[in-house]
């Protein structure tokens, strides 16, 4: 909880996907946007009616998002 990094957000300089879960109890939703809407370029997903277990909940929907993701964004381009 005292891990604060909301201000070095802007420097990142890779390509960034944030997946949000919009029934996360323990982790708002809110979160993810703000998280996202900080990185430059950074892309974002929310997955309705899933909450904190997304990658169990909605183990294809998660898996389908980080494969786009790195399909888009190949390695040679993230270094």
């Amino acid at each position: 909880m005292m891990h604060n990094v909301y201000d070095q957000l802007p420097r990142v300089s890779v390509p960034a996907l944030v997946i949000g879960a919009a029934e996360d109890k323990l982790i708002p939703v809110e979160n993810s946007r703000t998280l996202a809407s900080r990185i430059p370029g950074a892309e974002s997903v929310t997955l309705e009616g899933v909450g904190h277990m997304a990658t169990v909940e909605a183990a294809e929907a998660v898996n389908s998002a980080v494969q786009d993701f790195l399909k888009r964004h190949p390695l040679e381009k993230a270094r």
